[in-house]
């Protein structure tokens, strides 16, 4: 229908029912598509999928049941056009087999692997119940610097800016800019890249301070327009706050799995690729942990467009912490910190060890299985706050964490 005339355009429709064939399609998909040639063509269709998993199913007529003829393995996966639900995966987990959606690459390339995986791995996408943001974690995760909310600026810049300039609020609000994670013997700020608030910079030019007029005439200096709004004006004020008293600033890369976490130096802020968390050595212990890494990967947002992510709202303000941990909101720019409660002589005994366990790192064979050891110890202990034993499998912590997560936000 134009404006100026009128045009009618007819057409035909036909509208059919749709029988979809599933089994040939995941065929081609375990053997020649979606996962690139990486596998070998000895994987075949067996059976139906039993009752007991496709009654966990939302669509249980799109899933396929597959066994390897590889002599190494005799485990049978159910490959779905959907996400398995935690449901799902238990029903699966009962009859030794696996499941997964026919999407997750990761997971395809696994089958027929080994038997000595007894026990099957989660899959890398999980259909999550809904779940509770728990008031308790806000403000304890906090993304790092938007790079439009922050002039950055060279060493060498910096350096004669800051000596010719050395009074001025610009110069004492600097930052310096880390865009990578240290390991914590090697703390130490090394950048080489100085940072301000782009919203002070205009502030200051627009009250003539001569510092601004330098930067931005300098070369090699991206300065904003005037009357540039902030674009994450609460993660630039939290991400320049200092840590509560007796805390420290922790980061982690976003979306990267197994999690790595490295500190902050109070002179630093965290590129907008990581997320900073406040604490006391508990919270390395704990977002470094299996806890935090069975979480975080089942909350992964995913999509076609970008690489996988965690989120403030899904990962962080979801994670049940356990209860023996205290979360204290007396920092700045709305920040909260993770400490250690004073009677607890478990966390005690790990947080004593911390230092040589994080200094061990690659000093030879011995110490080594000092890191290891303190690794398993630490997850016993995180693993028995929660009601777990040593032995409990991804599945069981994922299942546990669920319940934690519910019954907190009741």
């Amino acid at each position: 229908m134009g404006r100026e005339r009128t045009q009618r355009l007819q057409g035909q429709a036909i509208v059919r029912r749709h029988d979809p064939d599933f089994r040939n399609f995941v065929e081609a998909v375990v053997q020649r598509g979606a996962v690139g040639n990486r596998l070998t063509p000895d994987h075949r269709i067996v059976g139906e999928v039993p009752i007991s998993i496709a009654e966990r199913l939302r669509y249980p007529q799109l899933s396929a049941a597959f066994r390897s003829e590889s002599e190494r393995s005799d485990t049978v996966c159910v490959v779905t056009a959907e996400a398995p639900s935690p449901e799902a995966l238990r029903a699966a987990a009962r009859t030794g087999w696996s499941i997964m959606r026919f999407s997750d690459e990761e997971g395809l390339r696994a089958i027929g692997a080994s038997r000595r995986k007894r026990i099957p791995p989660l899959p890398s996408d999980i259909l999550m119940p809904e779940l509770n943001r728990l008031g308790r974690n806000r403000g304890l995760a906090v993304r790092g610097v938007d790079p439009r909310d922050v002039i950055r600026i060279p060493v060498p810049i910096y350096d004669h800016w800051s000596q010719q300039f050395g009074s001025s609020e610009l110069v004492a609000a600097v930052r310096w800019y880390r865009s990578s994670i240290n390991r914590f013997h090697e703390l130490g700020i090394s950048s080489g890249v100085a940072a301000i608030p782009a919203s002070l910079f205009l502030h200051a030019e627009r009250q003539g301070d001569e510092a601004a007029h330098y930067l931005r005439h300098a070369d090699q200096v991206d300065t904003p327009t005037a009357g540039a709004l902030a674009k994450r004006t609460a993660d630039l004020r939290a991400s320049w706050s200092e840590p509560a008293y007796g805390a420290s600033r922790i980061m982690l890369e976003d979306g990267k799995l197994p999690v790595r976490v490295g500190p902050v130096a109070r002179e630093e802020v965290a590129a907008q690729k990581f997320f900073t968390i406040d604490g006391d050595v508990t919270a390395v212990l704990l977002f470094s942990s299996r806890l935090f890494y069975v979480w975080a990967r089942a909350m992964l947002t995913r999509s076609p467009s970008w690489s996988s992510r965690f989120s403030i709202t899904r990962t962080f303000e979801t994670f049940p912490l356990p209860e023996q941990f205290l979360v204290s909101s007396d920092g700045d720019g709305g920040r909260s910190s993770l400490r250690a409660p004073p009677n607890s002589r478990e966390l005690k005994s790990l947080t004593e060890r911390f230092d040589e366990y994080q200094l061990s790192f690659g000093d030879g064979r011995d110490r080594k299985e000092s890191v290891n050891d303190h690794v398993r110890e630490t997850e016993e202990v995180l693993l028995r706050m929660i009601g777990l034993t040593s032995g409990a499998t991804d599945l069981d912590l994922l299942e546990r964490l669920i319940e934690m997560n519910r019954t907190a936000g009741t």
